[in-house]
């Protein structure tokens, strides 16, 4: 007589092989798309924050009154960007460098002109702005 075959036993093991296959492509997929938004985000950040890097390096090396000073709007831009969890401590960097810029202006009596007391306060403060510029 025939014996009654197990089709379980026989298709298990292409089941499980199919099952796996199907699983291994779709978090692929799900994966490469997570992979291009974030590298859509890390473009956008680096295009922002490249040219405000490179004025407030050049700003550290020769810290001048009259010299200018990186534009507001893109450091909004900046602090819109950034994550959370990055946004508040860039805020408060950002704080004190212009506190920093406030309080280390001072006029000569003779001569009326500009200069910065001390500039050691200003230099820590575009440093502390720095670390949150570091392209990725």
């Amino acid at each position: 007589m025939l014996e009654k075959i197990d089709l379980l036993a026989i298709a298990h093991p292409w089941l499980l092989s199919l099952a796996f296959l199907v699983l291994g492509a779709l978090l692929g997929s799900q994966l490469n798309y997570w992979r291009g938004l974030m590298l859509a985000r890390r473009t956008e950040f680096n295009n922002v924050a490249d040219p405000l890097r490179a004025g407030l390096l050049a700003e550290r090396r020769s810290i001048k009154v009259g010299h200018s000073r990186p534009d507001a709007d893109k450091l909004d831009l900046l602090g819109c960007i950034m994550s959370k969890q990055y946004r508040k401590g860039y805020n408060a960097a950002r704080a004190k460098y212009q506190q920093a810029r406030k309080e280390c202006v001072m006029q000569e009596p003779e001569y009326g002109s500009l200069s910065y007391s001390e500039t050691a306060h200003i230099e820590a403060a575009i440093d502390g702005l720095l670390r949150y510029m570091v392209r990725r």
